[in-house]
């Protein structure tokens, strides 16, 4: 009976281990070549919703194409480079379509524009790019996990307490 209640318990906390990593550190491992973001604003409604969550993974050197969804940093104010620690001070990380991609010089350039916006961007270079979208998340869903997280961990937590209470009364026989 022993091995079973170890065995319960040790799922359940991998599975604690496995969602606090998918929730709390994709930022941060982004040098694995997959994040998530916030797809936060409407330059790219109606294809996403405002504060999405999208699931990104870095493209392969001159693997995108005019139709793909990508992260991108263009001139704007500055904030956190997804994976680093540095900030930016001219560059704003967005979310929007390639629309066209175009060899100037010895520079491959692309020029991307929200789906919800009326005008393009300005052509960048393709080194801009951090990613490219290949799922979305709705908040909804995203909600819905976070709250299996946070069920698990007090299932984990209520499991820990039973088997301290256990070994205590026990102990007291």
């Amino acid at each position: 009976m022993k091995r079973k209640h170890e065995g319960i318990l040790a799922g359940i906390h991998l599975f604690v281990v496995v969602m606090f990593v998918v929730f709390f550190l994709p930022y941060d491992l982004s040098f694995s070549g997959y994040y998530m973001m916030w797809a936060h604003g409407t330059s790219m409604m109606p294809t996403y919703d405002y504060s999405n969550v999208v699931m990104c993974y870095t493209p392969a050197e001159g693997t995108v194409e005019p139709g793909d969804v990508v992260t991108l940093l263009l001139p704007g104010p500055g904030e956190r480079i997804p994976g680093t620690h540095e900030y930016t001070t001219e560059m704003k990380r967005v979310c929007h379509r390639v629309i066209r991609r175009y060899v100037e010089g010895n520079t491959t350039m692309i020029q991307t524009k929200g789906d919800g916006n009326a005008e393009p961007d300005d052509p960048v270079p393709e080194s801009n790019i951090l990613g490219v979208v290949y799922y979305q998340l709705p908040l909804t869903e995203f909600s819905l996990l976070f709250l299996a997280l946070f069920a698990a961990m007090v299932v984990e937590a209520a499991a820990y307490l039973y088997i301290l209470i256990k070994k205590d009364r026990e102990a007291k026989k």
